[in-house]
């Protein structure tokens, strides 16, 4: 009885120079927008599950967790990075143990700035417990996230593909 691993299967396919040739000639800002564009989907899923899970007093904590790509430092190479994250926001208005109200006080004239306090509610301090709701969102949503990075990126870098084998090659090339 043959194993699955004894399996051979070979195939002629016609043109392959020229489709080797038209996706080498995808360009590198081709590439880098496609795995931009794949980081943002893997930072969109992480941003809407931390979303799920942070509590709720005055949701501006919740509207401050926000999905960006950005471009890193790793040695002398740069390198983009996917990165859910506490937006430098702030929100009319002042926490109270009743909702919230618009207070005009202080140095931050009555914001509430949930970047100040994002960490106090994720670790938790002296007083208060901790209330984890980024670390727990990365820890469930690891592989959707690795997934839809894998499948953006394979859309971008297929559509750019279509575009170049559309474009009339020029001669010489």
């Amino acid at each position: 009885m043959p194993r699955v691993n004894d399996l051979e299967m070979s195939a002629r396919i016609v043109g392959v120079q020229e489709v080797i040739d038209r996706i080498s000639e995808l360009s590198g800002q081709v590439t880098q927008q496609a795995l931009r564009r794949g980081l943002y989907a893997g930072a969109r899923v992480f941003r809407d599950e931390a979303r799920r899970r942070v509590p709720v007093r005055t949701a501006s904590l919740k509207r401050s967790i926000v999905a960006q790509t950005r471009t890193i430092r790793v040695g002398k190479d740069r390198i983009p990075a996917g990165v859910v994250t506490i937006a430098r926001k702030s929100f009319a208005g002042q926490a109270t143990a009743r909702g919230t109200h618009r207070v005009a006080q202080g140095a931050t004239g009555g914001r509430i700035q949930p970047r100040r306090y994002a960490h106090l509610v994720e670790f938790g301090t002296v007083r208060a417990k901790p209330r984890p709701f980024m670390r727990p969102a990365a820890d469930t949503k690891r592989r959707e996230a690795l997934a839809a990075v894998e499948r953006v990126m394979r859309e971008e870098v297929e559509k750019a593909a279509r575009r170049a084998a559309l474009k009339p090659r020029r001669p010489g090339r």
